[in-house]
């Protein structure tokens, strides 16, 4: 089965085996949860952009008018967790 995407996390449903019943094979799934969602993703490469551009100009890249595209696209709460991710590439926790 394909992957639904959850809030920030991806659900997919894995198969926990078969029972047998009468001749008639049943299955049976566990939903798992990751981390790797389209979104989270997506936040993250935002904010690799904005942290490179911001190094190259060193001008302000979180405009008012940025916040609102980004609040609006990417949810509620997604320019603090831009941010997160920008003070990380500039502390070198990710590249």
């Amino acid at each position: 089965m394909a992957p639904t995407e959850c809030a920030l996390h991806t659900v997919s449903l894995v198969r926990n085996g078969t029972d047998q019943k009468k001749g008639a094979q049943m299955a049976s799934y566990v939903m798992e949860y990751s981390e790797v969602g389209d979104r989270a993703q997506l936040e993250r490469a935002l904010a690799r952009e904005l942290y490179r551009t911001w190094e190259s100009t060193e001008k302000k890249v979180l405009t008012p008018e940025r916040i609102k595209f980004i609040e609006r696209t990417y949810a509620a709460g997604s320019v603090d967790r831009v941010r997160n991710y920008m003070a990380m590439f500039k502390n070198g926790e990710m590249e």
